[in-house]
């Protein structure tokens, strides 16, 4: 699967974050932490979104940031995106096939899709363009097209 990369925003802090989960053939690829102010702000416990070479790791900080809920997203599962550009913040929306998840964060009870709200436009679009460049290398791999 070829995927096309243009510079995309890495932060340390964020890869920090998730240091400990990736395993030794992952690497991160993008990044991107909720805004603290606008539309879907998070001023206290920013969501912190980890885009690896395997998977998306959305990172929920509760509780004053005094606890940490993960969720982990593989490619496979991962059957759109779409992209949301707002006037203040943009939101990133990711559908998953199959029978319906359990009651996690990120995608609510019994969801098949997700949102990330109050990320900067820039995030957004890195975030956007590289998971949909992996779901559309993904279906031409599966349906040999």
């Amino acid at each position: 699967m070829s995927v096309i990369l243009r510079p995309m925003p890495i932060y340390d802090k964020d890869v920090n974050a998730v240091k400990t989960l990736l395993d030794d053939q992952e690497k991160v690829m993008v990044t991107a932490t909720q805004r603290a102010l606008g539309p879907g702000m998070a001023p206290i416990n920013p969501t912190t979104v980890v885009v690896t070479s395997k998977r998306v790791i959305i990172l929920n900080r509760v509780t004053l940031g005094m606890r940490k809920d993960i969720e982990s997203i593989p490619f496979e599962s991962i059957v759109s995106v779409r992209l949301e550009n707002g006037f203040i913040s943009s939101s990133i929306y990711l559908r998953v096939g199959g029978e319906p998840v359990g009651v996690s964060e990120f995608l609510g009870r019994k969801r098949r899709e997700g949102q990330i709200d109050g990320l900067t436009r820039g995030d957004a679009l890195a975030i956007y363009e590289y998971l949909n460049q992996i779901v559309v290398a993904t279906r031409k791999a599966t349906h040999n097209y």
